[in-house]
């Protein structure tokens, strides 16, 4: 464990469980010097779906109490790529991956619906225009139980016109590009979009 000293200031401390603690969005500003910006986003994610802070909180707290601190451009850099939605770290980090890759955003755990507005599933990362659903398969999508219910929901999906596509830890990885290249291959195919 290593401890660091700082001025905090009001807004800053909170009680939780009875404790003294920085507040969540002192806390990111914290971090900002201590982890790639893009791990700042899956942390701030987790914050947002937790409900613990509101992005429109943390900027706020920005603009007012820490002007000129280190870690202010990766906060600022990050605040606006995070999304409460998103359930957990890797569906984070593969949301950045489209933008990394030059991809449209996609909406995160979006429900699909059929043409006639019946539910179909609700994908983890979703382009609606162009109807591609990608599900982030973690380890618990290796069990027989979990393999059949994708089975039924890509069935289902495809009926509805979408493409289901599978990521994995892999897909997360720089140098691995096979799957935003398919995705951007479906793009151009079925909606005007183009890269840039």
């Amino acid at each position: 464990m290593k401890g660091y000293e700082r001025a905090l200031g009001p807004g800053d401390v909170i009680q939780w469980r009875g404790l003294r603690v920085t507040s969540p969005a002192r806390t990111l500003v914290d971090l900002a010097t201590l982890i790639p910006p893009q791990e700042l986003v899956v942390v701030g994610d987790d914050m947002l779906r937790r409900g613990l802070l509101t992005p429109a909180e943390l900027l706020a707290m920005l603009e007012v109490s820490h002007v000129g601190r280190r870690g202010l451009t990766a906060v600022r850099w990050a605040v606006p790529r995070m999304d409460g939605k998103s359930g957990s770290a890797q569906e984070s980090r593969a949301r950045l991956r489209f933008e990394e890759e030059g991809l449209p955003r996609p909406e995160c755990n979006a429900d699909i619906y059929d043409d006639a507005g019946g539910f179909v599933a609700c994908a983890d990362l979703v382009l609606k225009e162009g109807k591609i659903a990608v599900e982030y398969d973690g380890e618990h999508h290796l069990t027989v139980e979990q393999q059949r219910s994708d089975a039924i929901r890509d069935r289902l999906l495809i009926a509805a016109g979408y493409v289901p596509l599978r990521a994995t830890s892999r897909d997360i990885e720089r140098r691995n590009t096979d799957l935003f290249d398919t995705i951007r291959t479906l793009l151009i195919q079925r909606t005007s979009w183009r890269p840039r």
